[in-house]
């Protein structure tokens, strides 16, 4: 059995480590010992082809749909997006997508005020929706669909490669902001039984949906809690954010909703405004989140985790 460029640098690695006699090694790789002792005696040589290779490799994926593309896997990712919170049960499969990004390609060449730069038109005229491009956005952007894959494993592979990609990314788009200007922001559940008075009208349990929002200097913002009530009659009279830092919002389910996170967010504005600061506001993907930030800029970037 012939081993590969790769199988030889595993032997070596294998073999530097300490933990492997040749014997084993031979066995694992199913080779002779010979071919083993044959292939240690020329660790430095492989080693240089090997790190050659992958340099070569990683300038090969250095490419156009890396950069050039950029624009247009911002587009087909806001239209994902979009697709999610309007028509959540289609299935967009790759083929789907490779059309889609052919659309928006030539949309965004004739679009007279795009000001591209010629090397990025150059890149959109000729792109083609090929399998390389397309796995290289589901890479950067992750998987086409919330089903799970046959197996399992593949998706955990594309979501743990995506995640790393993505963090590498916003980590990359907060270098040089304060810590002050990063927000982000959680929630939980507040389930109760009604009471015995309002049994009666009451169906199931009831919720309350409960909001942090934090700085990564450690500021606390209003809480936010949402309620089936629009106008509780404990709360009458009361200006619950002037007197307890807590801003009440309503939904008819007691969950968060589009316009309950468009009011949340749109309160951080008002205080990055007065300090005259420009926040970072970082949200999960649930889909209220999506649709709030399209509200607030239906032309921005809504990329998620």
């Amino acid at each position: 059995m012939r081993l590969t460029l790769g199988q030889k640098r595993e032997v070596v690695d294998l073999a530097a480590s300490k933990k492997f006699t040749h014997r084993e090694l031979a066995e694992k790789f199913r080779v002779g010992r010979t071919t083993i002792t044959n292939i240690c005696r020329q660790e430095d040589l492989i080693r240089t082809e090997t790190d050659s290779a992958d340099a070569t490799k990683k300038k090969r994926k250095t490419t156009k749909c890396t950069y050039d593309l950029r624009v247009l896997d911002e587009c087909l990712h806001k239209w994902r997006m979009e697709m999610k919170v309007s028509s959540p049960d289609t299935k967009l499969t790759g083929t789907v997508l490779q059309h889609k990004a052919m659309e928006l390609a030539c949309k965004i060449v004739q679009e007279p005020y795009a000001a591209l730069p010629d090397k990025v038109k150059q890149a959109l005229q000729k792109f083609t929706g090929s399998n390389g491009w397309l796995d290289g956005y589901r890479t950067r952007f992750g998987s086409f669909s919330s089903k799970q894959l046959p197996g399992g494993g593949d998706q955990s592979v594309i979501k743990s490669v995506d995640i790393q990609t993505r963090l590498r990314e916003l980590h990359h788009s907060l270098s040089g902001v304060e810590l002050e200007d990063i927000w982000t922001g959680g929630e939980f559940a507040v389930v109760y039984k009604p009471s015995v008075s309002d049994a009666g009208n009451a169906s199931g349990n009831g919720r309350y949906t409960v909001s942090l929002f934090v700085s990564a200097a450690g500021e606390k913002f209003d809480m936010q809690v949402i309620g089936t009530d629009r106008s509780p009659l404990l709360l009458e009279g009361i200006d619950t954010r002037e007197t307890y830092n807590i801003q009440y919002g309503y939904s008819k389910t007691g969950w968060q909703v589009a316009q309950t996170t468009v009011s949340m967010l749109k309160s951080l504005n008002a205080l990055a405004r007065e300090r005259k600061r420009t926040f970072r506001v970082i949200l999960d993907s649930a889909v209220p989140h999506v649709k709030a930030a399209m509200i607030l800029d239906s032309q921005g970037d809504q990329r998620t985790f």
